[in-house]
C-alpha cells in the first residue's frame, strides 16, 4: 500500500508545532531538539481503521502508532534545503510560558491557555509525545499493514501543496 500526495501533507503552517511554511518563521521549544512522533491525519486515520480490524493484537488495549520521529530542528533543516532558504527562528522561556498558560487556564478556563499546556505535553520532553523512546504504550505498526511514512515525504509534500 502506498500513500498518496494528500494522504502524506502536513498542515500549512505546522501551527501546532511553532513552525510556519508559508512566511517561513519558526519558534522553538527546548531548543527544538526534543523528538516526537509525527504522523498525518489521513495515515492515522488508516491506521486507526486496522487497530478496529486487527482482533486479538488490538482489542481492548491501549496501543499507538508511530509514523516517524523529528524534532522542530529536523522538520526545519529539511525545510530549508527543500525551499532554499533560511528561517527566522526564535526562542522563549517554555517553563515561563506554562506558568502563565496555567494561571490562566485556572482563573479563565480558555482554550488558548488549554492548546498552550497541550503544545507543551508534545513539545518538550518527559511527557511521553514520542511513541519509541518514551513507550507508554505499545506500538501497533507490527500488527498492521501502513506504508512507510517518512518526515521527508511528508515535508516535501506540504512544501509542494503550501509554500
Amino acid at each position: 500500500m502506498s500513500l498518496s500526495v494528500s494522504q502524506r501533507t502536513l498542515e500549512p503552517n505546522i501551527s501546532f508545532a511553532d513552525i510556519n511554511i508559508q512566511t517561513r518563521k519558526a519558534r522553538l521549544w527546548q531548543n527544538g531538539t526534543h523528538k516526537l512522533s509525527w504522523s498525518t491525519l489521513p495515515w492515522a486515520a488508516e491506521g486507526i481503521a486496522q487497530i478496529l480490524l486487527a482482533g486479538e493484537h488490538t482489542a481492548n488495549k491501549v496501543v499507538s502508532i508511530h509514523g516517524f520521529e523529528a524534532s522542530q530542528n529536523e522538520i526545519i533543516n529539511v525545510l530549508e534545503r527543500l525551499q532554499n532558504t533560511k528561517y527566522d527562528i526564535s526562542s522563549f522561556n517554555a517553563q515561563e510560558l506554562i506558568e502563565t498558560s496555567q494561571s490562566s487556564w485556572a482563573k479563565n478556563k480558555d482554550i488558548p491557555s488549554a492548546i498552550k499546556l497541550v503544545q507543551a505535553g508534545f513539545l518538550l520532553d518527559g511527557y511521553g509525545s514520542n511513541l519509541v523512546t518514551e513507550g507508554l504504550t505499545p506500538i501497533a505498526n507490527a500488527y498492521l499493514t501502513l506504508p512507510p511514512l517518512t518526515l521527508e515525504e511528508v515535508v516535501e509534500d506540504a512544501v509542494k501543496q503550501w509554500a
